[in-house]
């Protein structure tokens, strides 16, 4: 419901949270639970004894990045809003610690539920931006349409949904290709066209790159076990090449046109203005600035904003190298989530990996919720078969959920 509600009357990147954020907050305190954020604010999830490895490192994160550079901010005299506009959405990258709590156990009906809300909110909000561009498909490959003021395409569930749905559909037939299972492929196919649709028109080039790449991914990670994939995506390009060669082309041209004209989008001059910005001193290099901390980037015109493009540099600014190394420990403890995923279902980690690597490199989704609960699917790892052995699980039965 929180996530629906997101796509439906949200925004990614809210300037003035109203109503509707109030209710998504709302949903998500009472579906995840008010305890496991209490204990992951206070530090006592540390005192579990069945913690795996990712819950650890997150802690500890969550500790250093909720605190000290909320400390630092204020005492640097940052502005309240610009604070807070960097300290909430920092709380979204934790969302793993708090949907594998409320999961464990049950991690196939978590996959589920937090699948579909994503996927609904990628459509929705793939909706939302056609509808502001007045449902002008035929604009695709002939203009770069405009991302709009509310820049819905940059949710990263819009691409998961756009990789999600047509691989499950993929999946669906190359399990059984009955009529219903055809009519049923078909309509995840469209509603997952939308997302792809959108970002071609908004000409995104690196979700676009993301899309095609987790497409012939699934094409080839399937072609030791059947043909069928390789054979669905080499005839979705024959259809479209065949049913609109004009904007495939169109799109190609500007996508070739805008990395000509713009390149990274100056994202090494962010960088380099970032280290030079902390470089003034050794506590803003260990400690970095605090939230709200204000620098002239060069990726926007050399405006004073509160923001980078990446999270690496995102972290370094705010909250220095401490900030950024135990971030990453955090993230490198959840690849061996991510590979457990990657066995039970492909083309979900597929859509996981297509979404969030933008937001780690790229652009600033790493600040949306979506994006944390992108990164929540890969600890919901766990379903059928073996059971993950944990602390404390030797010489007894374990009682899983079962996938149905």
């Amino acid at each position: 419901m929180a996530l629906w509600l997101y796509g439906l009357g949200g925004v990614p990147a809210p300037q003035n949270p109203g109503m509707v954020e109030v209710l998504i907050g709302l949903c998500l305190w009472v579906g995840l639970g008010g305890w496991p954020a209490y204990a992951l604010a206070s530090g006592l999830l540390l005192r579990r004894k069945d913690l795996q490895p990712f819950e650890m490192m997150g802690t500890l994160a969550f500790l250093y990045l909720a605190w000290v550079p909320l400390a630092r901010g204020v005492a640097q005299g940052w502005a309240l809003a610009d604070v807070l506009r960097d300290w909430l959405p920092m709380l979204f990258l934790f969302l793993p610690l708090l949907v594998h709590r409320r999961f464990l156990g049950c991690e196939a009906t978590g996959r589920r539920i937090v699948a579909a809300g994503l996927a609904g909110a990628g459509i929705l909000f793939a909706l939302r931006w056609w509808s502001d561009a007045g449902w002008w498909f035929a604009g695709i490959g002939r203009v770069a349409m405009a991302d709009g003021a509310d820049y819905l395409l940059n949710a990263p569930s819009v691409v998961f949904a756009a990789v999600l749905l047509p691989l499950l559909g993929c999946r669906l037939l190359c399990e059984r290709a009955t009529p219903w299972h055809l009519l049923v492929a078909g309509g995840l196919c469209v509603l997952g066209g939308i997302g792809v649709a959108g970002v071609a028109g908004a000409v995104h080039r690196f979700a676009l790159a993301g899309i095609v790449a987790a497409y012939l991914c699934f094409a080839v990670w399937y072609l030791s076990r059947s043909v069928l994939p390789l054979a669905f995506v080499l005839g979705g390009v024959a259809i479209a090449i065949v049913a609109a060669p004009l904007p495939l082309v169109g799109v190609i041209d500007h996508v070739n046109e805008k990395s000509r004209l713009v390149g990274a989008n100056a994202r090494i001059e962010e960088t380099t203005a970032v280290l030079n910005f902390v470089g003034k001193s050794w506590v803003s290099i260990v400690i970095g600035e605090g939230w709200g901390a204000v620098f002239r980037n060069p990726a926007v015109g050399w405006w004073a904003v509160s923001f980078t493009h990446a999270l690496p540099t995102y972290l370094l600014l705010k909250s220095g190298l401490i900030g950024v190394l135990l971030t990453l420990g955090y993230l490198v403890c959840l690849i061996p989530e991510a590979t457990r995923l990657l066995t039970r279902d492909v083309p979900l980690t597929l859509a996981v990996i297509a979404a969030c690597a933008g937001g780690l490199v790229l652009y600033t989704s790493f600040k949306f919720l979506d994006f944390g609960l992108c990164l929540a699917l890969v600890v919901l790892a766990d379903g059928p078969g073996a059971p993950r052995a944990r602390p404390g699980d030797a010489g007894r039965k374990t009682l899983r959920s079962r996938d149905t």
